[in-house]
């Protein structure tokens, strides 16, 4: 008696691509929704919270998405993530730390 072949990963795989075709005919803007949704994901794992990337990222998800005002799409995710207080530090962090950048590049240049 034969085994049965294991051909659940490239079955799944394979599926999953064909669903993607079907969403893609029906959505034309899909394909781009999941390009920015994957960059985002990616940044997501190399920055760490508070340096500004992971922001800029989700922002071009959200715009990617359609959304009028994605930085304050980004905000608010950002806000029910960290909470308020926490959110409003980082970026408090983030506005000083470029301020010192700017104040530097004009001191050397």
């Amino acid at each position: 008696m034969k085994k049965p072949k294991n051909r659940t990963k490239s079955t799944a795989k394979k599926k999953e691509l064909k669903r993607e075709r079907k969403d893609d005919k029906k959505d034309p803007g899909l394909k781009k929704r999941r390009a920015a949704r994957e960059r985002y994901e990616e940044v997501a794992k190399k920055e760490k919270p508070g340096e500004g990337g992971r922001f800029k990222a989700l922002e071009a998800a959200a715009k990617a998405s359609g959304a009028k005002d994605p930085g304050a799409v980004a905000a608010a995710i950002g806000r029910k993530k960290y909470g308020a207080k926490k959110f409003a530090e980082m970026g408090a962090k983030g506005r000083s730390r470029a301020a010192k950048m700017r104040s530097a590049k004009r001191k050397y240049k």
